[in-house]
Order: C-alpha cells, then structure tokens, then sequence
C-alpha cells in the first residue's frame, strides 16, 4: 500500500506540474500578446503625437517670421515689459529710448542709446518739450516707479505714443538684454 500511494502520489505530482506547467505557458502566451498590444498601442500612440508636435512645430516655424516682423507702434500709452521692450528696439529702429534716472544711476549701465533726462531735474518738463511729440518713446527708470509718475507729463504735453518699461531698468537686467556703461552724451540745445 505504501508503494501504490508512492506512485499515485507520484503520478499526481507529475499531473499536478503537467498543468501548472501548461497553464504558466498559457498565462505567459496571453501575458506577452497583451503586452504586444500595448506596445502596438502605445507605439502608435507615440507616433500620433510626435506628428502632432512635428505638425505643430512647422505651424510656429511659419507664423514666427510674421510675428517678429516689425508692426507700425500704436498711439496711446502702453505698459510693457524688459522683454517686450527688448523685441521692440530691435524691431523698431524710430523708437528713442528715455532713461529719467539720476545721472549716476545711468553712468553705472543703461539701454545703449537711451537718451538721458533726470526727473528729479528742475528742467525736466522743459526738456521734455523739446521733443518731437509724435515720435515714439520708451520710457524708463529703475523699476516703475518714476516713469510711471512722468506719463502725466508727457500726457499734458501731448505725446502720442509712449512705451512704459514698468519694470524699469532693474527688469531689464533681469532679462539679461544688453547694456552698457557711460556718461550720457550731452543734448544738443
């Protein structure tokens, strides 16, 4: 009896790994076919979206040139930014740039050809009014502040068409736009 119960233990085991064998192989058949078409799926996923960002990328590369193209500046006031104001010197060659901090400030580095006038000098308005008032101008100071106060200014006198840098100066250092250092050059009377 031993020996029978032996062997059918025996032949039951071997049943018994027969199956586990045949249902791991079924288990890994199914396994890798779905994992195939995942992959198919995320392939063709993959695919989609590169011709996509491909499609788009194409779309900008065209609208860019027309978009950096210089557009005549409007009339009125505008508030901008140091990197607004970067795209705008460069595309407009008639913008004059107005620096109204104090002469030292300007020494220690400004917008190259910025013309300097202080707004804390007693001829400020005055040098104002020998501007051409339907020129453009950007105008800015250290951070807002003063070149904010002086658009009053330049509202009474009758400007047109000023740019206010409101992040003065300081923003466009932070940008990393180009400037220089210097004494201002001294304006023809």
């Amino acid at each position: 009896m031993r020996c029978f119960h032996a062997s059918t233990s025996a032949t039951f085991i071997d049943r018994s790994f027969t199956l586990n064998a045949q249902h791991r192989s079924y288990i890994f058949y199914f396994t890798y076919k779905n994992h195939l078409r995942s992959m198919k799926k995320r392939s063709f996923t993959y695919w989609i979206l590169t011709a996509f960002a491909f499609a788009s990328s194409i779309q900008i590369g065209i609208a860019s040139p027309a978009e950096n193209e210089a557009k005549p500046l409007k009339a009125g006031y505008h508030e901008i930014k140091a990197k607004k104001a970067g795209l705008l010197l460069k595309n407009h060659k008639d913008l004059i740039v107005l620096d109204i901090r104090t002469e030292k400030e300007y020494v220690a580095g400004h917008i190259a050809k910025a013309k300097h006038v202080d707004f804390y000098e007693s001829d400020f308005k005055s040098r104002l009014e020998k501007l051409d008032r339907k020129t453009p101008y950007l105008v800015h100071c250290a951070s807002g502040g003063r070149s904010g106060r002086s658009l009053e200014i330049f509202r009474d006198l009758g400007f047109t068409r000023v740019y206010h840098m409101n992040d003065g100066f300081k923003g466009w250092m932070k940008e990393k736009l180009p400037s220089k250092k210097g004494k201002p050059e001294k304006n023809k009377k």
